[in-house]
């Protein structure tokens, strides 16, 4: 028996998101006849969180046959503080403090919602991004539930002849039978208006961009990604359900459904870094586990403050950070896949034997992360567009800051790694105290 919930970690309003991934938990408790809870995460302004306290209380009554949890900062606050001190970890201040660090951390924010699913007793856990709606078929809403909720937990073999597209033969025979644990889609919408600027003042400017993120990649490969990431995001709207199996990070964290690995291991909470809740993707890849593609994919809005000249400061510093950590996560990939059979037992990841590799890696700094900060630094000055030297300034100025703050962050990683398992396991054991 599988217990799910629908999450949505949130700084913004988000009034018709919370009233649609409501109706899309209804719709999944009924069609699997399986509890199914909805989980609201709120970290917006106080303002904000009225509002959606007031719509939460609203959907309860309406929808009185399914839970439904919100916590605002207080009841996180209160929430972890609870954990750890049940949890009794050999480092209870570090370990909230990547629970639930001063800084914007997309990892840790969806840590945060791990570990209320885990609270709740849930094995599948459906994430949907506060700034995204489903499309909508007929008039009526095309949940990527619908598709998740068949799929997870099924192993490939018994799927394969429902692929539509299989574009990686040999990647399959290799995965075996393992179980499908991830399943999404992707965002129909604008790709960031910083990236479209890049790509029309100079298209191999996106691209180096894009390069320094996967450097063992070659330019064809960098090239098909580009086109498929941001050049034809709103061209596949949906006409029928289709299938596959993907590399990569095709899947958007904003869309898609995990079963079992959220409870293995967490996403790395690295303070204004991008991407970092996108682990999962490369984690599976090594581990040779099978990503399922669809084609429901929701609608995304890009949101006002992204205009504003402090938002792309610290976003593209944010870049700056995420790239550097990437070269550090290369390593960490590079060891899990030569460990694989220890890591992967019984379709479970073992986090002990991830620890130890993030633990390995941090011991050495990295001199390609150094030679990395300086190639960004001389791209960005190479957009003669003021607000681009302007950030790479900045770059220049904390280079050395971000540089030792990745370095620690792939060691704490390994710190919350040891702790995660038993963690989640806590939380579960005490819901009635922390919920």
């Amino acid at each position: 028996m599988n217990k799910r919930s629908v999450v949505i970690p949130t700084n913004r309003e988000c009034v018709e998101c919370i009233k649609a991934y409501v109706e899309e938990a209804k719709r999944i408790q009924d069609r699997t006849g399986e509890e199914c809870s909805f989980v609201l995460i709120d970290t917006s302004s106080e303002e904000t969180q009225e509002l959606h306290k007031k719509v939460i209380e609203e959907l309860k009554k309406k929808y009185n046959c399914i839970k439904i949890f919100y916590l605002n900062n207080l009841d996180q606050t209160k929430f972890l503080k609870e954990l750890v001190k049940l949890h009794k970890s050999e480092n209870s201040e570090l370990l909230y403090e990547l629970l639930n660090p001063s800084g914007l951390s997309y990892g840790a924010a969806a840590n945060r919602t791990f570990l209320v699913a885990a609270a709740l007793g849930c094995n599948i856990i459906l994430r949907r991004d506060s700034d995204t709606l489903p499309q909508m078929k007929n008039g009526t809403y095309l949940f990527p539930s619908d598709i998740e909720n068949e799929y997870l937990g099924k192993t490939l073999e018994s799927i394969k002849s429902q692929l539509s597209k299989n574009d990686y033969a040999n990647e399959l025979a290799s995965m075996g039978n393992n179980c499908v644990l991830m399943v999404g889609a992707n965002y129909l919408g604008e790709w960031a208006g910083d990236y479209r600027e890049m790509y029309e003042y100079n298209p191999d400017i996106l691209k180096k961009h894009v390069w320094m993120n996967m450097p063992q990649k070659t330019s064809e490969e960098v090239d098909a990604r580009i086109q498929y990431r941001y050049l034809q995001r709103n061209s596949d709207l949906h006409v029928e359900d289709r299938l596959e199996v993907v590399k990569d990070d095709l899947i958007e964290v904003g869309n898609f459904g995990l079963k079992d690995v959220f409870l293995d291991v967490p996403l790395i909470p690295s303070e204004y870094a991008l991407s970092m809740d996108y682990f999962y993707h490369s984690l599976f890849d090594e581990l040779q586990l099978p990503k399922l593609y669809h084609n429901r994919h929701v609608q995304h809005f890009h949101t006002k403050e992204r205009g504003c000249e402090a938002w792309f400061n610290r976003y593209h510093l944010g870049i700056a950070k995420s790239k550097v950590l990437r070269r550090y996560l290369a390593k960490v990939y590079k060891e899990v896949s030569s460990n694989r059979d220890k890591i992967l037992q019984n379709g479970r990841i073992d986090n002990i034997e991830i620890a130890k590799i993030f633990d390995k890696v941090s011991q050495t700094k990295l001199k390609e992360a150094d030679i990395l900060m300086d190639d960004l630094i001389e791209l960005y000055n190479s957009i003669k567009i003021e607000k681009y030297p302007k950030v790479a300034a900045l770059m220049k100025e904390r280079k050395e800051e971000i540089l030792a703050e990745a370095q620690e962050d792939i060691s704490k990683m390994g710190f919350l790694c040891k702790e995660w398992k038993a963690l989640c396991e806590c939380a579960y054991s005490n819901c009635n105290t922390l919920l």
